[in-house]
Parts: C-alpha cells; sequence; structure tokens
C-alpha cells in the first residue's frame, strides 16, 4: 500500500514539477539539440523514469527539494544523453536546412542552369548540324544564301532584303521561301539543291 501512495505522491509531484522541468529542459538545451528533440519529450521521459522508480525510492523520506533536485536530475539525465545520441552526427543540422521557399528557388535555378548549358553529346550533334547548314547554305546560289542570312542571321525585314537584292519585298520573301525549301529537302533527302 505505501508504493502505491509513493506512485500517486510522484504522480503529484511531476504534475506540480511540470512547468519548472519544462523550463529547465529549455534552458539546458543547445539550438541544435532543440532542433532535434522537443523539450515535452525530453520531460516525458524524464517523468516515465521516475514513475518507474517510484516503486525504489521512497518519497515520503525526501523533502519537496529534494524530490523536485531528484526530477531535475532525471531530466538533465536524458538531455544529455539526447546530447550525446545527436553530437557528431549530419542529421538536421541547421547550417544545412532550407527553407522550402529556398529550396524551391534553388531547384528553379538548378533547372534553369541545366537547360541552359547542353551536354557535351548535344554540343557535338549541334556543332555537327550547324556544319551541315553551312555545307548547304554554300552550295545555295548567292541571292539565296543572302536570303537566308540576311533574314536569319541579321532579322532583316524583308523590304530591307528586296533593296539590297534590287526587288521587291515580295519577291524577296518569295526567293527566300524557296531557298528554305531547297534547305529543307537538302536535309530530308539528302539531295543537293539545285541551282
Amino acid at each position: 500500500m505505501e508504493s502505491v501512495r509513493d506512485a500517486e505522491a510522484i504522480e503529484r509531484a511531476m504534475a506540480a514539477h511540470r512547468d519548472y522541468l519544462l523550463l529547465v529542459a529549455d534552458r539546458s538545451m543547445s539550438p541544435a539539440l532543440k532542433v532535434k528533440e522537443a523539450a515535452s519529450d525530453l520531460v516525458q521521459e524524464a517523468m516515465l523514469a521516475a514513475h518507474r522508480a517510484s516503486g525504489q525510492i521512497r518519497l515520503g523520506d525526501r523533502s519537496p527539494s529534494e524530490l523536485r533536485s531528484w526530477l531535475r536530475r532525471l531530466l538533465l539525465n536524458r538531455v544529455a544523453r539526447a546530447a550525446r545520441r545527436y553530437s557528431g552526427t549530419l542529421k538536421r543540422k541547421l547550417a544545412r536546412e532550407l527553407s522550402l521557399d529556398a529550396e524551391l528557388d534553388r531547384q528553379a535555378i538548378a533547372e534553369s542552369l541545366a537547360i541552359d548549358q547542353p551536354s557535351p553529346g548535344g554540343l557535338a550533334s549541334r556543332r555537327e548540324q550547324e556544319a551541315r547548314i553551312r555545307s548547304a547554305l554554300d552550295r545555295l546560289p548567292d541571292r539565296m544564301r543572302a536570303a537566308v542570312l540576311w533574314r536569319h542571321r541579321d532579322g532583316l525585314p524583308f523590304d530591307e532584303i528586296g533593296r539590297r537584292l534590287g526587288c521587291s519585298d515580295v519577291a524577296a520573301r518569295k526567293l527566300w521561301l524557296r531557298s528554305l525549301d531547297q534547305l529543307h529537302r537538302e536535309f530530308t533527302s539528302g539531295q543537293a539543291p539545285a541551282p
């Protein structure tokens, strides 16, 4: 019957000292440990340990300050154990953590950089295609080649291309379309453009 009274006394003492123990846990935990463990969890573990030990400890022989010190010691042991468990580990280091917004920004930046930088195979393929285009352009008659280059490389409007070629903008546009058609036929069929 005495152990039941001691268990009840421990429960009352724990309830009376819960806020005090939370304050002790909060003050004794480092910021890095607070990220990994909640102070309330450590207080709960200490109270559970006190409840388990209630059969071995005679609380009637202890003063309220001794009981409070004993509960505090149980809690500090839990805090020290948690600190040892996480010391030297790479789990949840604050310096490595990013907010969700920062992670999304980082991801968007990484994706845009990946898009802007082609792979080595992509670069080689692009160079091959550019060489084929240059070769095909070189085989076009001078007027057709000029119309394509002025339009695509220089971005000139058809009225300027016509002025340079000595024809109307409509004629320059038709010449440009015929040039593109010949280039397209060469790439799709492997045939050289007709002069």
